[in-house]
């Protein structure tokens, strides 16, 4: 049989019935008339922001959020039967245990929160007034004119009050359903969201300060005579750490030295000396130990107090930290406007020796190869490329470019590939080139060739090692190399030392690996998979996923048709 403040559970089978609640929830009997054979139930784990276990709100008293009470439901008796059973345990129906905090506030609370709580609690009682009366919380849990009984009450307080308008009955549902879900006490008003303000625990400004944690909160159980951490301390840190930035032996940052030159500011600001050395020039630091942070305390202040952005800073520098740690948000193809409206071209040195066709069958290599690139960003379609043993000049960019504008059938048929139309169709000028400050893009190449009648209306240059500026194109350059490395000759990152070398398996002839990155290019323009490419535009018009299939579509309808450029304008 049911009776105040026992435990209940959400039957499994009416979880999908009830939004309230769920199985897990720990809900309390907080109200019961057997004359009317109702009950009244709360849900705890909402009120006090508990989990399954209870273990949100610790026994101190730790209110995890703070928030408004629900009124809790009514219910019949028959109905409870149907929706709830007891929680038993140990054997018998569990009673709900309120925590600590509204138990026993003298044993949690110092005097000084005490002396502000209770008066904060005796106000909202004399702001509830009769409304905590028996009837009345009677009237307002069955919804019997209690609406009535609010605005009676809300009269009175503007009539006691004639500076305050009270006009809202949230002021007096607030406090009574705290009241009520809580045990209807006096404690039960008492402002537990307080718990959440201010720090954890108070920063002492004194000179020696007992460690905290597993030593106790007095340092009785530790064994340490180093002082625990203070304000000196942390502004300390932040102000030493500052003079470490990148250092020379790859950017390792060493927390000894910056413990180093810690440990002599915190002395010298406290006017504390040395001690003198010895006759064998030995020194016994265990005396100024209370003055100081221990070496494993200050790591991990340090590691608490400098920001992760800033340490990255300080340990790789402020280009590398930007380019490969900073979270970035948004997309490549942001801002862009359909196909071949920003292409972007690099250079890089490919993972495979190319065997020398003038020895015959011999494998002798002639070298590694650079691979040229251009790529729409929108539709990462690959328009042009070049091979060449050059280093990257602008010898190399202006074949990837003749290459991307001329027709692709011709060009393949020059190594023995037929292709189809369709395979690899672009020949169309761009709007926005976006490439390096390297050699192989002088300026004053770049201003030649966009006075050139198919050339660009803007060149986007940026700066020196940022390869995140055109990622597009250096994330197409691993794919490329990753696969051009599987073939003979290729360079495997992970290959031990004392085995052949790759330039000793060199098979591929030039014209040979030509045709590898024309098969690699097509098979990645019809089959990558760039679903998350596509705009809404694209969805309505059930175009595919492929680059392929977007850059056609986008060239057509976002575009105009593009700017096809005819093989009378190339250079012969």
């Amino acid at each position: 049989m049911y009776a105040d403040f026992i435990e209940l559970r959400l039957k499994q089978s009416m979880n999908a019935k009830v939004q309230w609640a769920n199985p897990y929830d720990v809900l309390t009997v907080v109200w019961c008339d057997y004359r009317l054979r109702r009950i009244a139930v709360a849900n705890m784990s909402e009120a006090f922001g508990w989990d399954a276990n209870k273990q949100t709100m610790a026994e101190g008293g730790n209110r995890k959020k703070a928030h408004q009470m629900k009124k809790p439901k009514v219910f019949q008796f028959s109905e409870a039967e149907k929706l709830f059973d007891l929680f038993e345990q140990d054997g018998g129906i569990n009673t709900f245990i309120y925590p600590k905090i509204i138990r026993e506030p003298e044993s949690v609370l110092e005097e000084s929160q005490l002396s502000k709580w209770y008066p904060k609690a005796d106000n909202a009682i004399s702001v509830l007034g009769s409304l905590i009366e028996p009837d009345a919380i009677e009237r307002y849990l069955l919804n019997n004119g209690h609406s009535e009984l609010l605005k009676q009450r809300l009269q009175e307080l503007r009539d006691e009050h004639p500076n305050k308008k009270f006009s809202s009955q949230t002021v007096l549902t607030r406090y009574l359903n705290q009241y009520i879900t809580f045990g209807m006490t006096r404690n039960a008003l008492l402002p537990l969201g307080l718990m959440n303000t201010g720090c954890n625990y108070q920063h002492s400004e004194n000179d020696n300060v007992n460690k905290r944690g597993r030593g106790g909160a007095d340092g009785r159980n530790t064994s340490s005579i180093y002082t625990g951490v203070r304000p000196l301390d942390k502004r300390l840190i932040k102000k030493i750490a500052k003079r470490f930035g990148t250092a020379s032996r790859h950017g390792a940052l060493f927390i000894r030295d910056i413990y180093d030159d810690y440990c002599a500011e915190a002395l010298n600001l406290q006017e504390v000396e040395l001690p003198e050395p010895d006759e064998n020039g030995n020194r016994d630091v265990t005396r100024v130990n209370p003055y100081i942070l221990s070496e494993g305390s200050f790591r991990y202040h340090y590691d608490n107090t400098i920001p992760l952005l800033e340490k990255l800073t300080r340990r790789y520098g402020i280009v590398k930290t930007q380019r490969d740690f900073k979270d970035r948000q948004g997309h490549a193809a942001d801002s862009v406007v359909g196909a071949n409206y920003v292409v972007e071209i690099d250079s890089t040195e490919l993972s495979i020796h190319v065997r020398d066709p003038r020895f015959k069958k011999k494998r002798l290599s002639a070298g590694r190869v650079f691979l040229t690139v251009a790529i729409c960003v929108r539709t990462r379609y690959i328009l042009g490329y070049s091979l060449s043993f050059k280093q990257p000049t602008w010898e190399n960019v202006a074949e990837c470019l003749y290459n991307a504008f001329e027709d692709k059938r011709a060009y393949c048929e020059q190594f023995g590939l037929s292709i189809k139309e369709h395979e690899w169709a672009c020949h169309h000028g761009f709007f926005i080139v976006r490439i390096d400050n390297g050699k192989e893009f002088p300026e004053y190449q770049m201003d030649e060739q966009m006075r050139h009648s198919s050339g660009f209306f803007r060149v986007e240059i940026v700066p020196k090692a940022r390869g995140d500026f055109k990622a597009v194109v250096e994330r197409q350059f691993g794919t490329t190399d990753r696969y051009a490395a599987k073939h003979p000759g290729g360079i495997e990152a992970d290959r031990d030392k004392t085995e052949q070398d790759a330039s000793q398996r060199a098979t591929l002839t030039i014209d040979e690996l030509h045709r590898v990155i024309i098969r690699k290019i097509i098979h990645q323009n019809l089959h990558r998979n760039c679903a998350k490419l596509r705009d809404k535009d694209m969805a309505q018009a059930g175009v595919g996923i492929t680059p392929y299939s977007l850059w056609s579509y986008s060239i057509k309808h976002q575009m105009g048709g593009g700017r096809p450029v005819s093989k009378s304008k190339l250079p012969s």
